[in-house]
């Protein structure tokens, strides 16, 4: 059998990776295996290893997907995963995000408030999380806040009107092109 395709997910102790891990598989159901996540979408099947890694461990070869993992409630995860992102070619990744975890720790904007948009929750971010949203538009990498521990909360997080969440990462997931991934027959798309 074909070795799958990696996702490696990188953060500093306590930043949430394992956590993250294991909502992504819990999100892709039952038949998850622990450090397998299964893609399936209308069009297609595939699977990916996932490997939790260190910031200070380089990742295999030939990565697939990137998680950047950092703690909304851990200011210092942030230098640890920008400098990670310097010291390994990241640019050949499909997918390359940064996922700010803990976002239910984040003080929640009051609604009707001149900052406040939309039915989601609307959190006020502190400048250091700010500055990382600016790292990430200047240098391609998509941001995304998650909540792995409350399920209600992740459902309803929004930055800027745009849904975020578990659902969010899944998604950036599924829009990647897999190697090894299985066309599911047309007809089957269609019901």
């Amino acid at each position: 059998m074909a070795e799958l395709p990696v996702t490696v997910i990188v953060g500093s102790q306590g930043a949430g990776r394992r956590t993250l891990m294991s909502a992504l598989c819990q999100q892709a159901g039952p038949a998850a295996v622990e450090g397998t996540l299964k893609l399936s979408t209308k069009y297609y099947e595939a699977s990916t290893q996932l490997s939790v890694l260190g910031a200070s461990m380089a990742p295999p070869t030939g990565t697939e997907a990137v998680l950047l993992v950092i703690s909304c409630a851990q200011e210092g995860c942030l230098a640890a995963v920008q400098l990670w992102a310097t010291q390994h070619d990241t640019d050949t990744a499909g997918v390359r995000l940064v996922v700010a975890t803990h976002a239910d720790l984040l003080p929640v904007q009051e609604p009707g408030s001149a900052h406040a948009t939309g039915t989601g929750r609307q959190s006020v971010r502190p400048a250091w999380l700010t500055a990382a949203l600016e790292w990430c538009s200047e240098h391609c990498w998509e941001y995304i806040e998650v909540c792995c521990t409350d399920p209600e909360v992740d459902s309803q997080l929004q930055l800027d009107g745009e849904p975020h969440g578990i659902s969010r990462v899944t998604e950036a997931l599924h829009a990647h092109m897999w190697p090894g991934l299985v066309r599911v027959p047309p007809t089957q798309a269609l019901q």
